[in-house]
């Protein structure tokens, strides 16, 4: 008997009318955007990510389903960036005897994320080895529909940036975490990643030409970076919880941005004249944050401040520069 996930992907894969014909296989789309997409007679889109040191707290705090989720999560929110319908998802599993008691609460919490996607967890591999630690990683397949392929090169001057809400600090920054405000770690903060594929699946089918959607993680912000075009993302953001507030206290601006999602889960970049109907198909608490401007360097900028990775040198503004960009300092309902 097929369950109901299953016969979604199915059906997934017989309406794609997908066929592979006797042509090369070729890449499409933007590459490192996210996913990998290739063209085999038909956009098929793959990704692989594992869960990080954020792993190592949550079997201390025995939150052991919640490894599987983090693990899924970070490959689903990705291949959603492109336009894609996850399909097949695999694991791989590394664990000593000593830990293997944890293996089939981490595959529950797979399968948990797996049923809320209709995505078929098609198989893996698990290894028990004598010497090594506890680790989670995972592969994942989808299928783009080629006229729906997103890879950010629709992205033009005047965009707007809308912002979706996280539902913590998901599977990024916790090294940094651990050496600065290990008080932070609790189960409360630990909390699975969040799935974004009610808010992107309705965007997506109500709105056309969406022309960027980007899942902050590792990196931070700077994942704008990842869109192909030498436009500048401008943004304003407030911080939204106490959790937050606490890292602001031990980071400084430049870190909280490179290292943790502040909580913004996911961007997604549309038109000026369609953003009253993005934000009403959107369902994580969609706020607007910023806008994207014809500007070479930098990249990025927050409240007024240039993001940028290690020893980067930051950018110097001409003061002519400075009056014609009016770079965002305030709240964004004030100044679009």
């Amino acid at each position: 008997m097929i369950d109901n996930a299953t016969k979604s992907v199915l059906d997934v894969i017989d309406n794609s009318n997908l066929s592979v014909d006797n042509s090369l296989v070729k890449t499409a789309g933007t590459p490192n955007y996210f996913a990998s997409v290739i063209d085999v007679g038909h956009y098929i889109a793959h990704c692989t990510d594992g869960v990080g040191s954020k792993i190592k707290h949550l079997i201390k705090h025995e939150m052991y389903s919640t490894i599987g989720k983090d693990c899924f999560a970070m490959n689903y929110n990705d291949i959603l960036c492109v336009g894609a319908n996850a399909v097949s998802f695999q694991d791989h599993i590394t664990s000593t005897n000593s830990d293997a008691h944890i293996i089939p609460q981490v595959v529950e919490g797979i399968v948990e994320y797996c049923g809320e996607t209709f995505t078929l967890l098609s198989g893996g591999e698990t290894e028990i080895l004598k010497d090594t630690h506890f680790h989670v990683s995972g592969s994942l397949m989808g299928i783009v529909q080629k006229d729906n392929l997103i890879d950010g090169s629709r992205v033009q001057d005047g965009d707007v940036i809308i912002g979706l809400e996280s539902s913590g600090i998901h599977s990024n920054g916790w090294t940094a975490i651990e050496d600065r405000v290990p008080e932070l770690i609790l189960p409360e903060t630990l909390t699975a990643t969040k799935l974004y594929n009610n808010d992107i699946n309705l965007l997506t089918t109500q709105l056309e030409n969406v022309s960027a959607i980007v899942n902050i993680t590792g990196g931070g912000f700077r994942n704008l970076e990842r869109i192909p075009n030498n436009f500048m993302y401008d943004i304003y953001h407030e911080s939204p919880s106490r959790t937050w507030e606490i890292l602001e206290t031990k980071f400084n601006h430049q870190e909280l941005y490179t290292s943790f999602n502040m909580g913004i889960g996911m961007m997604v970049i549309v038109r000026p004249e369609v953003v009253d109907r993005a934000l009403g198909s959107l369902l994580s608490n969609p706020k607007v944050i910023g806008k994207v401007k014809d500007f070479r360097c930098p990249k990025v900028m927050v409240n007024g401040q240039e993001i940028h990775f290690g020893d980067t040198e930051p950018y110097v503004f001409e003061s002519n520069e400075i009056e014609k960009y009016s770079f965002v300092s305030e709240p964004l309902k004030e100044v679009l």
